[in-house]
């Protein structure tokens, strides 16, 4: 198991709602765009949102097909709080919502209704 899931998971559950999350690098980030606009920060990083959530999508692969290791269940489950979150960001994006929450019902699936 790589180490850099269950930390990337960590991130993703301290997002709060209109809050950005950078996927570019392995180690996840949260962005705050301060000085220029988001539009132009995420061109410059190369970054869109079907590509970010292609790595987010990768990560949740590799945290449930690791689901047996000590603590996953506990990060993955903890990592909903921010997926909801990110709702809040999307709300106007309606595809990107539907991805969001169909990734979501697959961590309930995964994990167990109960512990999501």
């Amino acid at each position: 198991m790589n180490v850099n899931t269950i930390i990337n998971l960590k991130v993703i559950s301290c997002l709060e709602p209109f809050q950005r999350l950078n996927t570019r690098a392995p180690l996840f980030q949260i962005k705050q765009y301060r000085y220029l606009p988001e539009w132009f920060c995420r061109f410059w990083d190369g970054s869109s949102r079907d590509s970010d959530f292609g790595r987010v999508n990768d990560l949740y692969a590799s945290a449930i097909r690791n689901k047996t290791q000590p603590n996953m269940v506990l990060h993955l489950r903890m990592s909903v709080r921010g997926l909801e979150s990110l709702k809040k960001t999307y709300e106007t994006d309606t595809t990107t919502v539907a991805r969001i929450e169909t990734l979501v019902e697959h961590i309930r699936h995964e994990v167990g209704e109960d512990e999501v």
